[in-house]
């Protein structure tokens, strides 16, 4: 076994669950994955990046800077690789940031701003292993992942894109940068120097205390609202990620999603969660359409509407599965599923009000039943008083149904 393989069998640099899952997804889109594979896409899309790479920097050789090539030889050794490495200064530019680009066994680094003077030197080695953790990535598994980033951010960028594939695409590229940061810190071996670097590079500061944000980044770990960054993680998320990596990894990717992704959200659909989503609203459907009196042919038209195949499934009838779902879910979601309660509630007049409390029952058993109570009003165009008084009424037809027969959700 390699000193990568062992690496790789410790789990410190083994892509995150996420990164996998996407990567899968994207093969078994054959005919997409085979052209972005593809040699001829490959070699056009290098030619374009080093024309742009000699126009907008400056190449440093071995000669005029030898203590990066001593750094990222350091790097290499450490992550099992070989590549021929280049490093280049941008200029023209402000800020201070360094980045990479890999091409077949080349390592094009590009650096922005004073790096050398701003960091020590534990943490320039944080930085460069930060970058070649991405040349890492983007060779294994046969250059899976190289396929998948072009791929994904592609299709993301793509003027027709749809919103749930740059959202795949935002969570992949956090991901990446989170498994780069392991690198970093497998390179170092050390914490502190890859979290300080990641602050001085935000802070341009010098006076910083790694112990003091890790504690003022544990503030967070309860914080409801979920990253919306585009291409790096919050500084407070990677300072995380990497704590957790000493103290708990069983725990991380837990955490990681929380803070990255968050709870189901209608705006932050990735393809997984949207193909959740509608798992939740068939099974939903389901609970509605269990009895039978509410089978009627315009509410089972609309059922197939929603899902053209639909047909009973009473195994998927689960109160309680969705209810936890919910639970854990945005505002959104819960705002969301009152208004398909609603739009089965209203599709067939003839039912008259019985499906009114009939939804209004699976609401509270579902715990939105403030959320439905809003729907209504706000469809109807009615007052609070006229909705209780519309409420009393469809409970009690709701109870009245068929003599007393099987109506609810607890009932056939």
């Amino acid at each position: 076994m390699t000193e990568l393989e062992n690496q790789g069998a410790l789990g410190l640099l083994t892509p995150s669950p996420y990164l996998i899952k996407l990567r899968d997804h994207l093969k078994s889109r054959t005919k997409t994955w085979k052209w972005f594979a593809a040699t001829e896409i490959k070699e056009k899309q290098i030619a374009e990046f080093k024309s742009d790479l000699l126009k907008n920097t400056y190449r440093m050789d071995k000669e005029s800077a030898p203590e990066l090539y001593d750094m990222a030889d350091v790097a290499c050794k450490k992550l099992a690789i070989s590549p021929e490495i280049t490093f280049y200064q941008l200029m023209n530019h402000t800020g201070v940031n360094a980045s990479i680009s890999s091409i077949a066994n080349e390592a094009h680094i590009v650096l922005t701003g004073p790096l050398s003077t701003l960091l020590d030197e534990k943490e320039m080695l944080a930085v460069i292993g930060h970058e070649l953790t991405h040349h890492l990535m983007h060779k294994m598994d046969g250059e899976e992942f190289e396929v998948a980033t072009r791929c994904i951010n592609t299709m993301a960028n793509d003027a027709s894109s749809s919103d749930e594939m740059n959202e795949s695409a935002r969570v992949f590229n956090l991901y990446k940068e989170l498994f780069c940061d392991k690198g970093a810190y497998h390179v170092t071996g050390e914490l502190a120097p890859v979290i300080s670097s990641l602050l001085k590079l935000s802070t341009l500061g010098n006076d910083i205390s790694v112990e003091s944000y890790l504690n003022q980044a544990k503030e967070l770990l309860d914080d409801e609202k979920a990253d919306d960054s585009v291409t790096h993680p919050l500084n407070h998320i990677r300072a995380l990620s990497l704590h957790f990596l000493e103290t708990d990894r069983t725990e991380r990717e837990n955490i990681l999603e929380k803070l990255i992704q968050g709870k189901l959200d209608l705006a932050r659909l990735d393809i997984f969660r949207q193909k959740e989503l509608e798992d939740l609203t068939h099974r939903l459907i389901q609970c509605i359409l269990s009895p039978r009196w509410i089978q009627s042919e315009s509410v089972k038209l609309l059922a197939k509407q929603y899902f053209i195949d639909f047909y009973n499934q009473p195994d998927l009838v689960d109160i309680k599965y969705l209810k936890n779902k919910i639970d854990n879910s945005a505002l959104s979601i819960k705002r969301y599923f009152s208004h398909v309660l609603l739009d089965f509630a209203m599709v067939d007049k003839e039912l008259e009000t019985a499906p009114i409390g009939y939804t209004l029952e699976i609401s509270e058993l579902l715990g939105i039943q403030k959320e439905y109570g809003e729907a209504i009003r706000k469809e109807l165009k009615i007052t609070v008083k006229t909705f209780r008084d519309l409420e009393k009424k469809a409970m009690g037809e709701l109870e009245g149904l068929s003599e007393g027969h099987a109506s609810g959700i607890h009932r056939d």
